[in-house]
């Protein structure tokens, strides 16, 4: 099979573009699930993290939580102030259940 050096460079520039499409897809692969461990993007890299209660008033908790206020409900029913640490446990739809952080 003689090539030609036209037909070589561009099955060349196919292999080359094919490569980088399956590099690019497989890197996106390794940061969004990396080694099979937890997601580490949206809410649910949240959990287990400490956020800081912002305002509670009426009813209405919320706490942030990386950079982002978040809706927060207490698990346990204790008072929360602002101020207080709390640890993110689980969520429902757009509100974070939270457990507030016991002190040593």
């Amino acid at each position: 099979m003689n090539l030609s050096g036209t037909a070589l460079s561009i099955l060349l520039l196919i292999f080359f573009l094919l490569g980088l499409a399956f590099g690019a897809w497989l890197a996106r692969l390794l940061i969004r699930y990396p080694f099979g461990r937890n997601p580490i993007t949206g809410r649910e890299a949240l959990i287990g993290t400490t956020a800081i209660v912002t305002a509670s008033r009426d009813g209405l908790i919320e706490a942030k939580a990386g950079s982002q206020i978040w809706r927060v409900t207490n698990m346990n029913n204790d008072e929360l102030r602002i101020g207080d640490r709390v640890i993110v446990r689980s969520f429902d739809n757009l509100t974070l259940l939270v457990e507030k952080e016991q002190r040593v």
